[in-house]
């Protein structure tokens, strides 16, 4: 059972709720929609807990069977780690047993099972149409180009010759080699220089040293040895 506090009484507006404040009903039904608890409406107080609600009709729903919204949003909350730690609800739920957490809520139960059909291997003989159209569109146009089809005429005209082929031979150089030769060599023999001092014996009627260049000039002809 659980016990109302009125607005009007001063340990309302002091108490602490469960769930940091959030209503419970709204949280379970909606799957997870936050709504502050509003202290106007009333409090309940289920086993020595406080809870709050957003509007009448919410306090009213869990005031009907409290255990079962209390022990819904406490599942909830484990498989959704932020409204754990939202509704302070860590420590209780670690201390908790497992087997209370896990209880049958209210809802279909899906019953999986495994079934096999076996239909004929092409029970009717296959027939494709390749000119098959699903748009109606498609018919009216090919319908349109049916009926352009009788007010056009088609016209052929045959020639005696229609193929004439004719062979044309070309004549060509036949390949030959050509030698061109674009360098000349040529050649010179540079004179050896040859010196004489001239004026070492030191004699005075003699003038002073000096070298004479015995090497002939190369543009002057070469001396006819005769025998």
């Amino acid at each position: 059972t659980c016990v109302v506090l009125y607005p009007d009484d001063d340990k309302c507006m002091i108490v602490k709720l469960e769930f940091n404040g959030f209503c419970p009903v709204y949280c379970g039904e909606g799957n997870g929609i936050l709504y502050k608890a509003d202290r106007q409406v009333g409090i309940l107080k289920y086993e020595d807990k406080y809870y709050g609600f957003k509007d009448c009709f919410a306090a009213k729903l869990f005031g009907s069977d409290p255990e079962w919204y209390v022990t819904k949003i406490l599942d909830f909350a484990r498989r959704n780690i932020f409204y754990m730690d939202l509704f302070n609800l860590r420590t209780l739920i670690l201390k908790m047993s497992i087997d209370v957490l896990l209880i049958s809520i209210e809802s279909e139960q899906i019953v999986f099972t495994d079934a096999i059909t076996q239909t004929d291997i092409h029970p009717y003989q296959c027939n494709f149409d390749r000119h098959y159209k699903s748009s109606i569109w498609e018919w009216r146009k090919a319908l349109c180009q049916a009926a352009n089809l009788i007010h056009c005429r088609t016209h052929s005209t045959q020639t005696y010759i229609t193929i004439f082929k004719s062979s044309i031979w070309t004549q060509t150089v036949k390949q030959k080699d050509i030698a061109v030769q674009t360098m000349n060599d040529n050649y010179t023999f540079m004179p050896t220089l040859s010196t004489f001092l001239y004026g070492t014996r030191g004699m005075p009627l003699f003038p002073e040293p000096h070298v004479i260049h015995l090497t002939r000039p190369v543009e002057e002809p070469p001396f006819e040895i005769f025998q």
